[in-house]
């Protein structure tokens, strides 16, 4: 179903406590989807898929003068935004994270945002990134780094200890490493192949998943 911007005066009470809409004049159509080969596909509510907008709202054209970009991008007059996010039964839309930063364990796909914010439930950890990367057995494994509250004390058995009961055992980080701070992008952001980069740099990564990344 379309997922309608509304006012914020329009939202219940309850649930503005959590979501914050800035004020909307335009109903535009927004869908979580699934992006075939050749077909999209609407998926249930709850569950997590690509967030697409139709190009009527969204945009007039394409990529100028790249066919791949297009390829990837537009299916069926949809675009894909490469957002992760669901929609209730109301048409609320929460977006759960980039689909770039997914990885597959086990053949289970595993949304680092997820854990990331059950992590920062912990009161020692004040940031935290958790990305994928290969694994001979599972395919890929995750692997997170975190920076924890000033004079806090925490070390990997007792996070993982503390996080077990809270996810599924598939999505738990198979390491965690502890630095004094997330190296940014020269805007300031965090992003999962810095921090890969940043992990192999730092002799964190076995020679296999070193090797693996780099092809």
């Amino acid at each position: 179903m379309p997922c309608e911007a509304r006012c914020l005066s329009d939202v219940p009470a309850f649930v503005t406590k959590t979501i914050r809409f800035g004020l909307a004049v335009l109903v535009y159509l927004l869908a979580v989807i699934l992006f075939g080969d050749l077909n999209v596909q609407r998926i249930k509510f709850f569950t997590t898929g690509i967030v697409g907008s139709h190009v009527k709202i969204f945009c007039a054209g394409d990529y100028y003068d790249n066919p791949e970009a297009n390829a990837k991008a537009f299916r069926n007059g949809w675009f894909r935004t490469g957002d992760l996010g669901h929609l209730d039964q109301q048409g609320f839309l929460y977006i759960t994270g980039r689909a770039s930063d997914m990885y597959i364990s086990g053949g289970s796909n595993v949304y680092p945002r997820e854990i990331e914010e059950k992590v920062l439930a912990h009161p020692a950890v004040a940031e935290v990134a958790i990305v994928g990367v290969p694994d001979l057995l599972w395919g890929e494994i995750g692997v997170a780094v975190c920076v924890l509250q000033p004079n806090a004390r925490l070390n990997e058995h007792e996070l993982l200890a503390w996080l077990a009961p809270k996810v599924a055992r598939y999505k738990l980080p198979r390491r965690v490493f502890f630095w004094n701070e997330l190296p940014r992008s020269g805007y300031g952001k965090i992003t999962k192949k810095i921090i890969r980069a940043e992990l192999d740099a730092r002799g964190c990564l076995s020679p296999d998943q070193k090797t693996a990344i780099q092809t």
